[in-house]
């Protein structure tokens, strides 16, 4: 198998020593203005989940200020390196993490603030995805979705076969076609952005 080959395959499911090299090394390089802006638009003092949250790092800085954080990734040694690193919130109910995908979230709380960041490429089914995500959003609750255009994507070597990549365009009007309030953040324009969608229910 390719190098190239096997870092794609890593950034969808981390396994291994070289899946742990990964998430600690590779992604927080690669991913770092995305985690920022993400960051930047998580208010305090809510209640939070991310949705792939691969080694830990940024979970544990969203734990900090929020008002309890919860966590799902498909991957086994994501829950691992992560539990590791979360040690002390874990022990203090403030992180919880538990293996699970966009499509099944074990949790039966509601969400003021859910986030992702380069996982929508993985998704089998986006309108599925938004949906389930919506369902555990509180009225007024946002989906911050982080992610790399297709163009860009394009452009890179691991990213040929297993991402399923799509335009800023495209990805706006399924939030919107899943019911969100849609804003768009330019983290770099043409390659990166945030698609923050509000879930305002009929009542409010």
């Amino acid at each position: 198998m390719s190098i190239t080959k096997l870092i794609g395959e890593q950034f969808h499911n981390p396994k291994g020593l070289f899946g742990r090299f990964c998430m600690g090394i590779i992604m927080p390089l690669f991913n770092r203005k995305l985690w920022i802006s993400t960051f930047q638009n998580i208010k305090e003092n809510k209640k939070v989940m991310e949705i792939g949250f691969g080694s830990g790092k940024l979970i544990k800085k969203v734990a900090k200020k929020s008002q309890i954080c919860f966590g799902i990734d498909p991957s086994s040694t994501a829950i691992y390196q992560a539990s590791k690193r979360n040690k002390n919130f874990i022990k203090r109910e403030i992180v919880k993490l538990k293996n699970g995908t966009e499509k099944q979230i074990p949790f039966n709380e509601m969400f003021d603030i859910v986030y992702t960041i380069n996982t929508i490429y993985f998704w089998d089914n986006i309108d599925d995805g938004l949906n389930n995500i919506k369902s555990k959003l509180a009225s007024n609750g946002i989906f911050i979705n982080a992610f790399y255009t297709k163009n860009y994507l394009d452009t890179l070597a691991y990213t040929k076969k297993g991402y399923k990549k799509y335009t800023l365009e495209e990805i706006v009007n399924m939030t919107r076609n899943n019911g969100f309030v849609t804003k768009v953040i330019t983290v770099k324009k043409n390659k990166s952005y945030l698609v923050i969608g509000t879930n305002i229910l009929e009542n409010n």
